[in-house]
């Protein structure tokens, strides 16, 4: 029988009659909240709820297409003014209608915009044009009775239009004078402005032969692109590659002083050429400098393994200590010779380090670690030199075998490295500058990764322990106060306004601590922590909850682990407790939601002092795994499945943060936003029909949100992230670009009661999370150039070294090198679709294979 469903706004649930119908109303009733249409006192006024229910319809669908909904669904003509509730059965057909009616005109536009798009992708020009063609088509108003055919031509001359402004607009920000010099001779428009062919185009303008001064300085700007978009990843190629570059910076200076004697006043290339020189030169040197940076960083050079071997020496050196509180006094006697000779052991060794980084590149590198070469490989080697070392130091004190077995246990060793590691100089704030090439144009971004104890000063008091400022690395399990490798993401372009910021951390589970409560509590201050520090990173909630305004902090999370059955069931969980991931991902589902509700107290640094504040805390929790354990169907199925684990939770977050999902595959493919989504592109609507001056503005902002909602609505309706197809994080990806979307428009409006922040993570935050970090930022560089990070698409052209720049030098390596000393990524290896240079992926693995977390 069909039951009466009332709506609850102030609870955003459905009261009476819940159902699988109740999760979709669930979405109807956040755009309602946000419109702030519905009144509490009328909840049980069968009228007033119909109302409100063909509101949100209408908003959604469209006031024509919501109506044919109605009669579609058979309801009376006057459903709305007499005094029978609606049943879920009515409502669940109105729904259906209005799918069905929206469907029809997707698939048909879809189809057609199919049949317009380019047929080869290869060139930048052609990917950006399917970009802009399918995020103009989320904008397509399929209710103004256009066809779909004359729709999808409106779409295809539009987006030609805004790629070419686009791509002129990179032109001129490489080429300034020389695009306004290619403007006056192409006075008609017939020639795209393109910063890949300007060279070519303006030698062929103007007849200018080569062997001319103008000839060699466009010649000098063909190889300084050709060079800017180079790439090395060992030793002896980036010291060919820096020599390079060496030489054409020394090239283009003889350039600028040869020019520079010529009369440039009559002929407008030449002194176009001579204005853009400088800014060609600036562009090498940064790529010089970024080279040398590779160098430095790479995982596979001496200075690496100089780094590992000191890591050893520090490791015993800590060892020493934390064995003599437990031994007789004889025995402590004993020790101290040891002791007391081992400092030489950590000088000697820091030496070597010292003398392995001068900034000339040296092409020795170290092979890349396999399975063939693991025990004899010079870090392996290394390690197993300094223990062996002490093994000896120990025997000739005097010590037992049985001794010296207790006291260099692997756990002995691994609370000693864990102890050195949160010592480890490497915490330090990661600033790198990432100078981009793509289609000849070139753009400036900076990466920043942010340790927590580094963030403000009352991070820094929590996290220094006897006068020493300390982290918390990935490989602590055990810590009551905080979470492990808790930071700051960050991406700014060329004029440093923030792109996006995301909190990144360790899964939120103290799994070695045995009481189960303490654990908890564990848990739940990680949680409050990451909380208190997205609230920090946010400058404009910060401000407002610091004053005492009225704030709410709609926060996503995504964790990043694989919550497979098997790992967290019987023998497996007690012999291998560290990969219980299914246990670890319910506990931070629980850790997020006791810190969730109204006005939870959170605390901030407030100039000299901290505050505590109050602050409605809205927690949005997902879990989608991406190592091959969750996107590869047989071993899911192996692990005794993955997905089912999670997938309600998932789904009814999913609600909350995008609305109504609609029903099937196709579900609400096309409908405006809801949920906390549809609350933003609501707030970006009002401000665009209150303020006419900026409305393009936040009708771009607003199309940009209708388009990610509906790649993360149809990604998740049609459950795409149970499979990797080369692109394993982009669930996570695709929500936290939603939600960073979110954030933007937040600021945008100036709306200063509530922000869109975000987390992500997996067990360490330094391989899968590192891998998501790339992902995320890749994303948001590429949508800034015009182009896109599309799901399950393969990597083209300039994108691809878009994408290998973001991964070398936006601090990956550094993250993980602070949490394990070593650098390198255990995820890189399984990315051979996103990786295919098979020399990248070992630059990028590094000594991961050695790292202990």
């Amino acid at each position: 029988m069909s039951r009466e469903i009332k709506l609850n706004t102030e609870q955003q649930k459905v009261v009476k009659g819940e159902s699988c119908l109740a999760a979709r109303l669930r979405g109807w009733c956040n755009s309602l909240v946000s419109r702030g249409e519905h009144r509490a006192e009328d909840t049980s006024q069968p009228c007033a709820t119909k109302r409100d229910f063909f509101a949100a319809l209408e908003r959604s669908e469209g006031k024509d297409n919501a109506q044919k909904a109605i009669i579609k669904a058979g309801l009376p003509e006057n459903w709305s003014t007499n005094n029978k509730p609606l049943t879920s059965r009515q409502i669940s057909k109105v729904l259906d209608s209005a799918q069905a009616i929206r469907e029809v005109w997707t698939r048909s536009i879809e189809k057609e915009v199919r049949g317009l798009m380019p047929k080869d992708v290869s060139k930048s020009y052609e990917r950006d044009l399917e970009t802009k063609m399918w995020l103009s088509l989320k904008g397509a108003d399929y209710t103004s009775g256009i066809t779909a055919k004359g729709a999808a031509e409106e779409l295809l001359v539009e987006a030609k239009k805004q790629v070419k402004e686009n791509m002129a607009h990179l032109c001129k920000e490489r080429f300034p004078h020389l695009s306004e010099a290619f403007n006056e001779v192409t006075t008609n428009g017939s020639i795209c402005l393109d910063a890949s062919t300007l060279p070519q185009t303006m030698r062929e303008a103007y007849a200018i032969e080569h062997s001319s001064i103008k000839g060699k300085v466009l010649s000098a700007f063909e190889e300084t692109t050709k060079l800017l978009g180079a790439e090395a990843w060992d030793q002896q190629s980036l010291q060919t590659l820096h020599e390079n570059l060496k030489e054409h910076c020394k090239s283009l200076s003889e350039l600028q002083s040869e020019v520079s004697t010529e009369d440039a006043i009559e002929d407008g290339v030449l002194g176009a050429l001579k204005q853009d020189l400088p800014r060609q030169i600036e562009l090498i040197e940064a790529k010089q400098h970024y080279v040398l940076s590779l160098s430095e960083q790479n995982p596979l050079s001496m200075r690496a393994l100089a780094q590992s071997d000191l890591l050893w020496a520090k490791t015993v050196e800590q060892l020493l200590l934390d064995v003599k509180p437990n031994l007789s006094e004889n025995d402590s006697k004993k020790l101290d010779g040891v002791t007391t000779k081992w400092p030489e052991v950590v000088a000697a060794k820091a030496k070597q380090l010292s003398d392995s980084s001068e900034k000339e590149i040296k092409p020795q590198q170290l092979d890349a670690p396999n399975k063939q070469n693991k025990k004899t490989h010079p870090v392996a080697l290394g390690k197993q030199g300094v223990l062996s070392d002490l093994r000896g130091e120990l025997e000739s004190a005097g010590f037992s075998k049985k001794q010296i077995k207790s006291m260099m246990s692997t756990s002995q060793l691994k609370l000693a490295q864990t102890k050195v590691l949160s010592r480890s100089p490497e915490w330090v704030t990661i600033d790198r500058n990432m100078v981009v090439v793509r289609n000849g144009a070139v753009s400036n971004y900076r990466s920043v990764i942010t340790p927590v104890q580094h963030w403000d000063a009352r991070f820094k008091d929590t996290y220094t322990v006897d006068g020493q400022m300390r982290g918390v690395t990935a490989g602590e399990a055990g810590n009551h106060d905080h979470a492990r490798n808790l930071k700051v993401s960050q991406l700014f372009n060329s004029a440093e306004q923030p792109m996006m910021t995301v909190v990144g951390h360790g899964v939120l589970d103290m799994w070695e601590i045995t009481d189960s409560a303490e654990r908890q509590n564990a848990n739940t201050a990680g949680a409050k922590e990451v909380l208190e520090l997205a609230l920090a990173s946010n400058p404009r909630l910060k401000l407002a909850a610091i004053n005492g305004d009225k704030t709410r902090l709609t926060h996503v999370s995504v964790n990043l682990i694989s919550p497979d059955t098997l790992r967290s069931t019987g023998l497996f969980k007690r012999l291998m407790p560290a990969y219980a991931e299914k246990d670890f991902t319910q506990a931070q589902f629980d850790a997020f939601k006791a810190n969730s509700g109204a006005t939870q107290t959170l605390q901030l640094r407030d100039g000299d002092s901290n505050k505590e504040v109050k602050v409605d805390v809205d927690t949005i929790t997902f879990s989608f795994g991406i190592n091959s354990i969750a996107t590869t169907a047989k071993l899911s199925l192996g692990m005794l499945g993955v997905w089912r684990n999670v997938h309600a939770h998932n789904r009814s977050n999913m609600i909350k943060l995008v609305g109504d999902l609609g029903q099937g595959t196709f579900g609400a493919r096309s409908a405006l936003p809801g949920g906390f989504i549809g609350e933003v592109y609501d707030r970006l609507k009002a401000k665009a029909e209150s303020d006419p001056s900026l409305q393009e503005k936040y009708k771009a902002q607003m199309l940009a949100l209708r388009a990610q909602t509906d790649t993360v609505r149809q990604m998740f309706t049609e459950r795409s992230f149970e499979s990797g197809r080369g692109d394993t994080a982009k669930m996570g990806r695709e929500i936290l670009m939603l939600q960073g979307l979110a954030e933007r428009a937040l600021v945008s409006v100036e709306a200063n009661d509530l922000a869109a922040t975000m987390s992500k993570g997996c067990k360490s935050d330094k391989d899968r999370g590192g891998v998501t970090d790339v992902e995320l930022k890749t994303k948001f560089i590429l949508q800034d150039l015009g182009g896109n990070l599309k799901p399950d698409a393969r990597l083209v052209g300039d994108d691809q070294l878009v994408y290998n720049m973001v991964s070398a030098s936006s601090g990956q390596l550094e993250n993980q090198r602070a949490n394990t000393g070593l650098g390198g990524s255990k995820e890189a290896g399984h990315l051979k679709e996103r990786l295919p240079d098979p020399k990248f992926r070992d630059y990028l693995m590094g000594l991961g294979m050695f790292a202990a977390a």
